[in-house]
Order: structure tokens, then C-alpha cells, then sequence
């Protein structure tokens, strides 16, 4: 049977990711594996709704697995298969069946390596580092569109985090300015238009943020 795990320190920036677009993205180093964690639960978003994405640098592989329980009370829990237990241990660079590795104890560590808070910077800059990762997730609608064109207004429905989220790859504005532009855009129900295509002149964040404040 699969053993099941709770992350319990994901509230705090699970919480604070639900005010931005519903991303969460940080590394941790665990012995000698070294892991880029994310996760996109936007509702809208079945693909990525609920699942983890974790990257082993080392061995170079993407995994995922489902979060069960009830996020916003704390419960996100994941059971680890046998194949997630074989690429952590090929991760870690330990011997396989070696008989002296927790699982346990490694949860415990992953969990206790959550960050309290992400600043707008450092997922930022983790995003752009790692944009190719980040498109294998199918976390970023129309991956080929990579040019800001314009913003428009929705008359039905609301903006998506997956089109949302190219901002923190494509621009090269303050981390600070694209999250307060992506609040604002979702406060007045605008969207981002992206293209093939480099335009003419670049989007002006800070000119729309001051038009849409």
C-alpha cells in the first residue's frame, strides 16, 4: 500500500498564493538531492488542479503526484508510490535497498523545508530560471505565444492563472510591479493577449497598472 504523507507547512504559501495566480515554486536541498517543488491549483485548471511537480535536478527527471484533503485547513496529503520512493532514493544518490532510508524522515525534512513566504523575487526568478521545466507542467497556456501584445477586457469569465503566469517569465519589469499588475488585472477582470510574434513597441506594465488602478 502507498504511504501517506501530509505537507502540512504548505498552508502559509498556499494561502498567500491564492491572492496572486495560484503558483507555488521553491528548491529544497535534502542531503545530496536536490528538489524544484511546484505547484499550479487554479480551479479553472484541471490539469495541473491538485497535483505536485517536483524536479530532481540531479537525476534530471520530472515527477508528480496528487494532493489530497482539505488545502485551505492545512491537509495536503500525497501517498508515495513505489516508483516515487525509487526516483527519490536515485535522487538522493543512495543505494537501493540499502534498508537504512526513512521515507519518513524524509518527508518530515521536505515538509520542515517549506518556506514560510515566497517574495515576489525569488519566484520570479525561479520561474524565468526554469521556464522549460515550467512549461512541461502545462501550467502556461499557449507555451508558443511568448510576447506580451496587449490587455483586454473579459465580458465573460475571468482571467486564468496559466495565461497570467506568462508575466512572471516574458517581462522584465520590478517581480513587485508584475504581481501588483496580475492583482489588479484579476480586481478589474482584464486579461493578457500574447503573440508568435516581437510587437513594434512593448506593453507598458506600469502605464496600465496606473490606467487600471
Amino acid at each position: 500500500m502507498d504511504e501517506r504523507y501530509n505537507l502540512t507547512n504548505l498552508l502559509y504559501v498556499y494561502n498567500q498564493a491564492e491572492e496572486e495566480t495560484n503558483t507555488i515554486i521553491f528548491e529544497s536541498q535534502i542531503g545530496r538531492g536536490r528538489f524544484l517543488f511546484m505547484s499550479f491549483f487554479a480551479e479553472d485548471d484541471e490539469s495541473t488542479k491538485d497535483r505536485i511537480f517536483i524536479y530532481l535536478r540531479n537525476t534530471k527527471r520530472m515527477v508528480n503526484v496528487k494532493m489530497y484533503g482539505n488545502h485551505s485547513k492545512g491537509n495536503f496529503y500525497i501517498y508515495l508510490s513505489q516508483f516515487l520512493k525509487d526516483r527519490i532514493v536515485e535522487e538522493l544518490q543512495l543505494n537501493k535497498g540499502s534498508g537504512t532510508f526513512s521515507f519518513r524522515r524524509f518527508m518530515e525534512q521536505f515538509n520542515e523545508s517549506i518556506p514560510e513566504y515566497l517574495p515576489s523575487k525569488l519566484k520570479v526568478e525561479l520561474i524565468k530560471e526554469n521556464m522549460s521545466i515550467v512549461n512541461k507542467t502545462g501550467a502556461i497556456d499557449e507555451a508558443d505565444k511568448v510576447y506580451l501584445l496587449s490587455v483586454k477586457k473579459l465580458s465573460i469569465g475571468k482571467p486564468q492563472d496559466k495565461t497570467l503566469r506568462k508575466l512572471y517569465m516574458y517581462t522584465k519589469n520590478n517581480p513587485s510591479d508584475i504581481e501588483l499588475f496580475i492583482k489588479i488585472l484579476k480586481k478589474v477582470n482584464y486579461t493578457t493577449v500574447w503573440g508568435k510574434t516581437q510587437p513594434n513597441n512593448d506593453v507598458n506594465i506600469q502605464e496600465w497598472i496606473n490606467k487600471l488602478s
